[in-house]
């Protein structure tokens, strides 16, 4: 989708959000959203299901009731690659200890925090758990494109993000428990 069409689409989706006749709803189900820069863009209710979101800049952008199961799907894979991590992310997300930009240092972006998090379970080494974070690390994959608009200090109080990854986390982990006791 082109620059032009892609703000044409926005602007039309805040009309429609606003109740104005030239308005429409954001349809971007599949659209090639790749190095788009949707910052500050309004896309409540948006319908962004299997939009290809790699490189994108979400920064700022509303993303309340828009479809991001794509997202929040591929957020669960990267957890089964780190399950044992899981208790430390959620940790790092609550105290704002996310930084969604970088892989490296204290505060780190997805797979950089679980990497940070990976210790010894259940005779699992260290080195075993980071390789499985490492095989799935990809700067273009869109749980980690969301990712990058969690910045250090935003929490689940006070950014969208936090709270979407959060809520995901703890759907994953209620998922995962129902499973262990099947």
């Amino acid at each position: 989708m082109d620059t032009q069409t892609l703000r044409d689409v926005i602007e039309k989706h805040g009309k429609w959000l606003r109740n104005e006749a030239d308005g429409s709803r954001a349809y971007l189900r599949g659209a090639d959203l790749r190095g788009a820069n949707l910052s500050g863009a309004y896309l409540r209710d948006a319908n962004l299901s299997g939009a290809d979101l790699s490189g994108a800049n979400l920064s700022d952008a509303d993303l309340s009731g828009a479809n991001l199961e794509t997202i929040k799907f591929d957020f669960f894979v990267v957890l089964l690659h780190g399950l044992p991590e899981i208790g430390f992310l959620k940790e790092n997300i609550i105290s704002g200890n996310i930084d969604g930009s970088t892989y490296q240092g204290d505060c780190a972006c997805l797979s950089g925090t679980l990497y940070n998090g990976a210790t010894i379970h259940n005779g699992i080494q260290e080195a075993d758990i980071k390789h499985k974070i490492i095989s799935c690390r990809d700067a273009g994959r869109p749980i980690e494109v969301f990712f990058a608009a969690i910045k250090p200090g935003d929490t689940p109080e006070n950014s969208q993000f936090s709270k979407l990854a959060l809520d995901w986390l703890l759907k994953f982990e209620s998922l995962i428990n129902v499973k262990a006791q099947s």
